[in-house]
C-alpha cells in the first residue's frame, strides 16, 4: 500500500513544460532539512556557537536542529493547504476541496505542533528532558514549543495559533504522524537520551534566545532547498531514507557550494600593512589594536579619534583579529549614508579576499544600497533567484522562492548573508525591528562583527533601535566596533551599558576625558586607554557670518582667485537654493550640486566626480575654481579636501566634522587667496546673550526641523566664540567642546527663551525612545507571536526624522516605459528616496502608461512591491515631470534633473 506521505506536493509551478509541475512534501522537507544539516557540517564555527548559546552538546544539537527543521512545513499537510491547487489535490489523493484557506500554512503547522505533535513525541519519549538541577516545573513542553514557533515561522513572522477553525482533516492528521514519526527515526535516534539540561528557568531563556537564530537559519535553508535548478522537482516515489543519503544530502552540498553563504577560511598572522599596502607606517590607534589582548566571549570597542586618523582601517584590522581568534567569521560595516558606504566600499574591496584563504569557499562582498556585487555567484544561486518560480500559494503569500527573488533583489538584504557587507546602518537596524524576515537578518549578522562608523551622528530613535541590537548581539555572542570622532560621554555610557545586558558582565565603564581613546568591554574589564595621536595640534580659526550674500560673494571671489570651495547647507532646499543663485555668476560646468535627492545611478556619478575633484588624487588643475554645494552627506566618512569651507550651523560635533573637510590634506601648492591656518566660515544667526524664541528659525526655516534643538545650537556658538579668538582646536580640545554641550550641567547656560525648543526636543527624544522601544522585538521573549505584530519592511522605518517613500523612476519615451537608468532589472539604479509627507503613491497617468507600466512591473524581479513607480516625460527645458497627489489631495509637480536632482516644483489645487 502505498504511503499517504506520497500524496501531498510541497512546491509547486505553473505547466509550462514537460518536466514534473510539482514536488512532493516529504521531498522537499528532507531537502531543507538536508541543507541545515550540511550547512552546520560545513560550518562548524556555527555550530559551536549555537551550542555556547543552548548549552547543549554540539552533536545533539546538530540532529535537534534537523528535525526541527524537518517539521517546519507541517501546515502544508492541511486539506485547506492542498487545495490551493486542486487539480494536484485530485490526482494525489483523488478528492476536491471546497474549504477556505484562511490560515496560513506557517501558522496551520504550528496548530498542529499544539494539538498533535507534542501528544506524540510525549508518547515515544522522543524529546525528554532531565534537568541537573531539582525543579518542581518540567515545562518540557513550553521549552520545545518556543523551537517549534521559530521554525514553522519560517515566512518572515513569528506564527499565530488561531483554533478557529478545524485545519486537518482525519488523513491529514494520519499523515501528519506518520511523518513526524519518521523524522523522530532519522534525526533523533542519535541523540543521547534523556536530553540533560540545567533546569527549567534557565533553559527556557537560552531556548528563546535561540529561536531568532534558529528561525533565521531555517528560513535561509528553506530559501536555499527551494532552489529548483538544484532541487528538482520529484513525483515518483522513493524511500524516505535513500531519498535523503542519494538525493539530499548530495544537492544540498552544491547548493552551499554555490550560495555565497559558507565561512571561508581565515588566513593566519597578517599585519596591518598585509591588509592595507598603502599603510606604511600605522597610527598609534592601529598599533594598539594589533596587540590588545582578546579574551573569550564578546567584545564591544569604542574607537575615538578625529576624522582622518585611520580609524576605519583600525576597525578592519581588529575585525580581521576577531575573526583570527574564531570569535567572529565575518562583518558588516553600517554607515550614517549611502554615500559614505560608497567610500567604505572602495577602500575594503581591496583588502577583503586577503582575510582569507583562496580555496573552495569564495569570500562575498556586497555593497549594500547599490547591487554591486564583487562576486557574481552571491547573486547568481542564493535562494533560486534565477531559477524557476514556485506558484504563490495565496494572494498575500508568496512561496519560498519567489519571496526570495524579490527580497534579494535589493541587495541591501543580501548584504547581511554576505561574508562581507557594508551599506548603511539601517540594514543592520531592521534585524531589531518589526519587519517581516527580522530574523533572517539577525542571522545574517550572527557570528559577524558589526562595524558602526560616526556612531554619534544618530538620532533617538535610531541610537535606542542601535542599544537593542547591541543587546541582541551580544546575547549570541556577537561582537561590535564603534566609531566617532565627537561622541558624548553620555552616548558611550548607554551603549556599553546596552552591550553588557546582552551578556553576563558586571557594567564599569568609568569616564575618562583622555583625547583619543580605545574603550573595550569583555569579560575583563580593562580601563580605557589613551592614545597618541596621529596628528599634532590642528588649529581652525572661525568666521562667523550672518548675511547669505557676504556667503555668496565670498565663495565666487575664492573661486575666481583659484581656489575650491564648499558650501554644507542643512537641508536639500537650501543646497538647491544656493546652487541656483551661483549658477548665475559662476560657470556652470564648475559647479555641483550633492545630496541625497537623486536617484542611486546619478548619485553615484556625482559622488565619483565630486572625489576625483576634492579627493586626495586631485589634482591642482582639477580643483581651480570648482564649488561644491552638499548637504550632511558630505560630512562623514569621505576622504574629501576643500581649500575653502562653509557650513550651516549645526550641533557642535557636526561642526568638528565638517572642520576635518577643511585642508584635511597635506598640499604644498594651494592658491594664494587660502588663508593658512585654515578659516572655516559658519552661517548663523548674529549671537545675542538673550535671543528670542525664533532666533535660529528665522534664518533657517527648513534647518530648524532637522535640529530642533536651537539651545544646543546657541551652546554650540557660544562656545566656539568663547575660544581663544574664535578658534577650534583639535584634537586636544575636541571633547571639551562636545562636552560643554552635551554634559550634565550644560543645560543651565541656555536662555530662557530657547528653553521650549530644548524641551520640545527632550520630549520628542522620549517620544522617540518609546516608539523605539515599541517597534524592536522582545528578545528576552522568544520567537513568538503573543505580544508581537509584524509588517513588511517599507512600513517599519529606522529614521523617525527622515521617514522615506522609495520611488522608482522611469521614463517615458515614444511610447514606451523604461527604467531610469538600466541596471540589469534591478532598478535600483533607478530609485530615490523621498519624505513621506510629500506624497502619496498616486499619479495621474494616461491609460497607455497605466497598461505599460503594469506590464513593466511583471518584469521586475520584486513586482515593484513597497515602492512608488514615477513616470517621468521630458519637457521643453530639459527637466522632467511627474504629475502626484499629495496627501492632502492637491495635485504636485514632481521634476527630475540629473545635476539637480528631484523636488517639488508647483503646487495646484484639486478641482
Amino acid at each position: 500500500m502505498t504511503s499517504l506521505l506520497y500524496k501531498y506536493w510541497g512546491k509547486a509551478k505553473p505547466k509550462d513544460d514537460n518536466s514534473p509541475t510539482y514536488h512532493l512534501l516529504i521531498y522537499h522537507c528532507l531537502d531543507v532539512t538536508a541543507v541545515a544539516f550540511t550547512f552546520l557540517k560545513m560550518n562548524p564555527q556555527i555550530l559551536k556557537k549555537f551550542s555556547q548559546q543552548t548549552k547543549i552538546h554540539e552533536n545533539d544539537l546538530l540532529w535537534l536542529i534537523c528535525f526541527f527543521v524537518a517539521i517546519h512545513d507541517l501546515g502544508k499537510f492541511s486539506n485547506r493547504f492542498q487545495g490551493q491547487r486542486p487539480e494536484l489535490f485530485e490526482l494525489l489523493q483523488g478528492d476536491t476541496s471546497v474549504l477556505p484557506y484562511n490560515l496560513r500554512h506557517d501558522s496551520m503547522g504550528f496548530v498542529a505542533w499544539i494539538d498533535f505533535v507534542c501528544e506524540w513525541l510525549t508518547e515515544g519519549e522522543w524529546l525528554t528532558i532531565e534537568f541537573h538541577l531539582p525543579s518542581k516545573k518540567n515545562k518540557w513542553r513550553e521549552i520545545w514549543s518556543v523551537w517549534a514557533s521559530a521554525v514553522t515561522g519560517h515566512h518572515g513572522e513569528p506564527p499565530v495559533a488561531n483554533h478557529d477553525y478545524v485545519y486537518f482533516n482525519q488523513r491529514d492528521v494520519q499523515s501528519l504522524k506518520e511523518f513526524v514519526l519518521l523524522a523522530c527515526n532519522l534525526f533523533l535516534s542519535p541523540i543521547q537520551k534523556p536530553l540533560f539540561l540545567n533546569n527549567p528557568k534557565d533553559s527556557l531563556k537560552l531556548f528563546k534566545n535561540f529561536s531568532w537564530s534558529l528561525s533565521g537559519f531555517c528560513t535561509l535553508c528553506d530559501w536555499l532547498g527551494s532552489n529548483q535548478e538544484i532541487f528538482h522537482y520529484k513525483t515518483e516515489e522513493i524511500l524516505a531514507e535513500s531519498y535523503w543519503e542519494k538525493v539530499a544530502l548530495p544537492k544540498a552540498e552544491q547548493a552551499l557550494f554555490e550560495s555565497g553563504v559558507l565561512i571561508p577560511t581565515i588566513a593566519k598572522n597578517l599585519t596591518l600593512c598585509d591588509l592595507f599596502p598603502k599603510i606604511s607606517e600605522p597610527t598609534p590607534l592601529q598599533k594598539l589594536l594589533n596587540e590588545i589582548e582578546l579574551p573569550d566571549g564578546p567584545q564591544l570597542f569604542f574607537l575615538e579619534e578625529i576624522t582622518g586618523s585611520g580609524k576605519t582601517e583600525a576597525a578592519w584590522l581588529l575585525a580581521y583579529r576577531l575573526m583570527q581568534a574564531n570569535l567572529a567569521f565575518g562583518a558588516y560595516l553600517g554607515l550614517p549614508t549611502m554615500a559614505t558606504a560608497n567610500q567604505a566600499y572602495r577602500r575594503i574591496s581591496q583588502a577583503y579576499r586577503k582575510f582569507f584563504v583562496q580555496n573552495d569557499v569564495i569570500p562575498t562582498l556586497i555593497l549594500a544600497h547599490s547591487a554591486r556585487t564583487l562576486i557574481k555567484e552571491f547573486k547568481n544561486s542564493i535562494g533560486a533567484e534565477n531559477s524557476p518560480r514556485d506558484i504563490d500559494y495565496a494572494t498575500n503569500e508568496m512561496s519560498a522562492s519567489q519571496y526570495c527573488s524579490a527580497w534579494l533583489a535589493d541587495k541591501s538584504k543580501a548584504s547581511l548573508l554576505a561574508t562581507i557587507g557594508i551599506g548603511t546602518l539601517d540594514q543592520a537596524l531592521l534585524a531589531i525591528l518589526r519587519n517581516k524576515y527580522q530574523a533572517l537578518r539577525l542571522f545574517g549578522l550572527y557570528g559577524k562583527v558589526l562595524i558602526v562608523d560616526e556612531v554619534h551622528a544618530y538620532d533617538t530613535y535610531m541610537t535606542e533601535t542601535l542599544c537593542a541590537l547591541l543587546t541582541s548581539l551580544a546575547s549570541q555572542g556577537g561582537s561590535a566596533i564603534l566609531l566617532s570622532a565627537t561622541m558624548p560621554n553620555k552616548l558611550k555610557q548607554k551603549l556599553a551599558k546596552a552591550f553588557s545586558d546582552g551578556t553576563d558582565y558586571k557594567y564599569t565603564l568609568e569616564e575618562v576625558k583622555s583625547f583619543p581613546l580605545i574603550t573595550h568591554v569583555s569579560s575583563e574589564q580593562n580601563p580605557p586607554q589613551a592614545i597618541a595621536s596621529r596628528f599634532s595640534e590642528r588649529e581652525v580659526q572661525l568666521k562667523f557670518i550672518h548675511k547669505d550674500y557676504q556667503i555668496m560673494d565670498y565663495i565666487l571671489s575664492q573661486a575666481k582667485n583659484g581656489a575650491c570651495v564648499c558650501w554644507i547647507r542643512n537641508t536639500v532646499a537650501d543646497a538647491l537654493k544656493a546652487y541656483e543663485q551661483l549658477a548665475q555668476n559662476h560657470p556652470i560646468s564648475q559647479i555641483r550640486l550633492f545630496h541625497a535627492r537623486f536617484a542611486m545611478g546619478d548619485r553615484q556619478r556625482i559622488e565619483d566626480g565630486v572625489e576625483q575633484i576634492f579627493g586626495v588624487n586631485s589634482t591642482d588643475e582639477k580643483r581651480k575654481g570648482q564649488i561644491l554645494i552638499a548637504t550632511q552627506v558630505v560630512e562623514q566618512s569621505l576622504d574629501l579636501d576643500f581649500d575653502c569651507l562653509i557650513t550651516d550651523l549645526c550641533p557642535i560635533e557636526l561642526l568638528i566634522q565638517r572642520a576635518g573637510r577643511l585642508q584635511r590634506h597635506q598640499r604644498d601648492n594651494r592658491p594664494a587667496c587660502v588663508k593658512i591656518p585654515p578659516e572655516m566660515l559658519i552661517y548663523s544667526p548674529p549671537f545675542i546673550d538673550n535671543p528670542s524664541s525664533d532666533w535660529f528659525e528665522k534664518i533657517f526655516p527648513g534647518g530648524a526641523k532637522v535640529y530642533p534643538a536651537h539651545g544646543q545650537l546657541w551652546l554650540a556658538m557660544k562656545i566656539l566664540r568663547d575660544q581663544e579668538m574664535n578658534k577650534m582646536v583639535v584634537p586636544q580640545r575636541a571633547r571639551d567642546m562636545v562636552e560643554a554641550v552635551y554634559g550634565l550641567e550644560s543645560d543651565i547656560q541656555i536662555p530662557e527663551s530657547l528653553i521650549k525648543h530644548e524641551d520640545a526636543s527632550q520630549g520628542k527624544e522620549y517620544a522617540d525612545r518609546t516608539i523605539s522601544l515599541r517597534s524592536t522585538v522582545e528578545f528576552q521573549a522568544g520567537y513568538t507571536s503573543e505580544e508581537l505584530f509584524w509588517k513588511d519592511e517599507p512600513f517599519v522605518p529606522t529614521r523617525l526624522t527622515d521617514v522615506n517613500t522609495t520611488c522608482r523612476l522611469l521614463k517615458w519615451v515614444n511610447g514606451k516605459l523604461n527604467a531610469w537608468i538600466f541596471d540589469d532589472n534591478t532598478y535600483l539604479l533607478s530609485q530615490v528616496n523621498i519624505r513621506d509627507q510629500y506624497f502619496e503613491a498616486t499619479s495621474m497617468y494616461s491609460s497607455e502608461q497605466q497598461t505599460a507600466l503594469i506590464r513593466l512591473k511583471e518584469t521586475m524581479k520584486d513586482k515593484g512591491k513597497w515602492v512608488c513607480c514615477i513616470i517621468l516625460e521630458l519637457g521643453s527645458d530639459n527637466e522632467w515631470r511627474s504629475w502626484v497627489q499629495d496627501q492632502k489631495g492637491s495635485l504636485r509637480v514632481i521634476t527630475y534633473h540629473i545635476h539637480k536632482g528631484l523636488f517639488f516644483e508647483r503646487k495646484f489645487s484639486h478641482a
